[in-house]
């Protein structure tokens, strides 16, 4: 059985800790976990892609108990699970209403992402790029960094998925792109139409809106992408305005 720890001080040493065969999720916890069927699906899922040892029943329950007496409600929830340990860690929820109207600027990276990369879809502990850019988009007075892969395509950024409005209609890029497919994405996917498509440059010049989306921050608008402005636009607000309805219906 694995050691399972919130906030822990020290962890078993195993490849997760070495090498980073390690798999992580960040879940909305309010009155509820909001979500927590998909996030521990789609852990489970990488888990047994990644070769990590399943979760026994024992570790189930110690681990619902754990959760349930630790008392998580209105925080960030981070399960990080790896052949030796099973970690819960928490932290503020920071994202206020102002955020929102502010929307989020982003700053296009340098760096293109690996499409190929079959790791890039997994949810794992080696996240140094995706930190250091993110990073340095907030040093450049940015809010976070946009990636797009090696042949120019349209993948994601360093801490969420990426939609556009072109023509009144909702586009995103495909999983195929590069990119990890989000637990808001998937909802975002199924409660309105929207287009999967690569999508290239000239693509996101020609768009009138854009949103971000992660488990945290729901569904963000996005007010400038490098130094062009854009508008929290119609479609964004109201796609926005239906996920907080249903949070508050289901987990607050």
């Amino acid at each position: 059985m694995r050691k399972i720890e919130i906030n822990p001080k020290i962890i078993s040493a195993d490849e997760g800790f070495y090498f980073g065969k390690a798999v992580f999720e960040t879940i909305l916890w309010l009155e509820q976990p909001v979500l927590l069927g998909a996030h521990l699906k789609r852990m489970t899922d990488a888990m047994k892609k990644l070769d990590i040892l399943a979760f026994t029943e024992t570790e189930k329950q110690a681990l619902a108990g754990l959760m349930q007496e630790k008392n998580l409600k209105n925080q960030a929830v981070k399960l990080v699970v790896s052949d030796a340990n099973l970690v819960v860690s928490t932290r503020a929820l920071t994202y206020t209403p102002e955020t929102y109207e502010k929307g989020f600027s982003l700053k296009t990276s340098a760096i293109r992402r690996n499409a190929s990369s079959e790791v890039a879809l997994y949810k794992t502990v080696g996240y140094l790029e995706n930190i250091r850019e993110h990073r340095s988009a907030l040093e450049q007075g940015y809010d976070d960094m946009l990636f797009y892969n090696e042949s120019t395509q349209l993948c994601e950024t360093a801490i969420a998925n990426i939609f556009m409005v072109s023509e009144g209609e909702i586009l995103t890029p495909p999983v195929s792109a590069g990119l990890l497919p989000g637990i808001l994405r998937q909802w975002v996917l199924d409660n309105a139409d929207v287009q999967v498509k690569m999508l290239t440059h000239d693509d996101v010049m020609a768009a009138e809106e854009f949103f971000i989306t992660n488990s945290l921050m729901g569904i963000m608008p996005v007010k400038a992408i490098d130094d062009r402005p854009l508008v929290f636009g119609e479609i964004t607000k109201k796609l926005h305005n239906t996920y907080r309805a249903f949070i508050q219906a289901h987990y607050a």
